[in-house]
């Protein structure tokens, strides 16, 4: 898949109140805003030659549940708001099942505290900004790549 087609952004917010050695579970629902275009096309030319656009994470899973993307994170901190990014195409590739394909931007805000942290940040790919229909969501393949480290999750036929 290519991810030189991604244009547009999501911001989700993620505030962490206090610095703990323990795992923790953030509420994500009132927490994902869209924030319209994005210069995708600079972040994935950075990726490619391999430069740093993204504070370091994991992704464990992603999958669409109805309308919403979920995708499950870890990352290192606790002392300071974190927040992710999603840039997404401008169009899907129009072929069947039609392509999407995603980068998932992390900006850790300088934290430096050790706690690890597990969230499955929400994205409403129906509303917002990126104005998907339901016959597209529902069979659409998906790739969703790190940013900062270009590993990729592939969610094919989302149901």
């Amino acid at each position: 898949m290519n991810f030189l087609q991604i244009v547009f952004a999501v911001v989700l917010a993620a505030a962490m109140s206090q610095c703990d050695d323990s795992t923790s579970q953030t509420d994500q629902d009132d927490r994902s805003t869209a924030i319209g275009q994005s210069l995708y096309g600079d972040v994935a030319t950075k990726i490619s030659n391999g430069e740093k656009v993204s504070d370091s994470f994991q992704m464990m899973d992603a999958r669409i549940e109805g309308t919403d993307l979920l995708v499950e994170v870890g990352y290192g901190g606790g002392c300071e708001p974190h927040s992710f990014e999603l840039l997404w195409p401008e169009v899907i590739t129009m072929i069947y099942p039609p392509q999407f394909n995603v980068i998932l931007i992390h900006y850790a805000n300088g934290d430096q505290c050790e706690a690890y942290l597990n969230e499955t940040l929400t994205f409403d790919l129906k509303s917002g900004e990126m104005k998907l229909d339901d016959g597209t969501i529902k069979i659409m393949d998906l790739g969703v790549m790190n940013g900062s480290n270009s590993e990729q999750i592939l969610y094919p036929n989302a149901k």
